[in-house]
């Protein structure tokens, strides 16, 4: 949330002398920085955490282990890899959005004739929205598929290399993962599966 809101004030500002849409937006670059910044550390602690959780899955040596007392392990090699490429396709597409959305509000704008406040008006509108909506359903997404290439690296780490698809089989289940639930992957092949969509439910658990 606090990126959009910075993302607004740059927009609002460039707005000042902007003489045409484009001029008002912030860049591809500041913004995709700023996102990696807000996410990378989070999507980093979630990570490590699944990557503990799947260990625990595995080598149960002591049920009674209270988890949360454990550090949460470094990510690094093929999970670190998966991280950093994973948070650099995100927030690339993050400011295409962002971009895209201010663009059109703006075009319109400036097509209309419309002065400062209108503008300044359509500005807040793409970032109210983009906080209330899109932020939530963004962070919940990807932390998600960062828990989701957790276990699985937490996994093979293991040595396991099958995994099968868990579904939430209740009354908000998506048909594409019904479908999916108990069949078994390779480990290698299920990276990237889960979010099968956006607020995706769905689990990964070791083929023993």
């Amino acid at each position: 949330i606090a990126v959009f809101d910075k993302l607004e004030q740059i927009t609002l500002e460039k707005l000042q002398t902007a003489r045409k849409p484009s001029d008002a937006l912030p860049s591809q670059k500041q913004g995709a920085e700023m996102f990696r910044k807000a996410l990378f550390p989070l999507l980093e602690k979630v990570m490590g955490d699944a990557i503990l959780a799947a260990d625990g899955l595995v080598r149960p040596e002591n049920p009674h282990t209270d988890m949360l007392k454990q550090e949460t392990p470094v990510v690094s090699g093929d999970a670190l890899e998966w991280l950093v490429n994973h948070s650099a396709t995100l927030v690339k597409g993050l400011m295409e959005t962002t971009r895209q959305e201010l663009r059109d509000a703006l075009a319109d704008g400036f097509a209309e004739g419309e002065g400062m406040p209108k503008l300044a008006a359509r500005v807040r509108t793409v970032m109210a929205d983009a906080t209330r909506r899109r932020s939530i359903v963004i962070a919940r997404t990807e932390v998600i598929a960062a828990s989701a290439q957790g276990h699985i690296e937490g996994y093979k780490t293991n040595g396991i290399r099958k995994v099968e698809f868990m579904a939430a089989l209740d009354d908000r289940v998506d048909d594409e993962c019904e479908a999916l639930d108990k069949q078994e992957f390779s480990a290698a092949s299920a990276e990237g599966m889960i979010p099968i969509h956006p607020m995706c439910r769905c689990v990964w658990i070791p083929v023993v």
